[in-house]
């Protein structure tokens, strides 16, 4: 699975524990994206075709619900929650 991890779960042990489960991950520290709005994370993310890894899903769910139109239906990604800390 393609993957984009959002700054808060931007740290090596995790990206090394997805590659080694055998994802493509980017981070916004590799992609120059750190510290971007959360609108902009999406906006790469959907372009990308990753689906979005967070611990701040409340956020991401909101600016998906803005993101949203008819013409980008088809790109939008889904959001996952997990308990991680590095």
């Amino acid at each position: 699975m393609r993957l984009y991890l959002d700054d808060d779960l931007d740290a090596n042990v995790l990206i090394s524990f997805l590659q080694q489960e055998g994802h493509t991950v980017m981070s916004p520290r590799a992609v120059a994206m750190r510290g971007a709005e959360d609108a902009a994370h999406l906006s790469y993310a959907t372009v990308q075709q990753c689906a979005v890894v967070t611990a701040n899903v409340r956020d991401f769910l909101i600016t998906g619900c803005k993101f949203y139109t008819p013409q980008n239906a088809r790109r939008l990604i889904n959001v996952y929650a997990i308990n991680f800390i590095p």
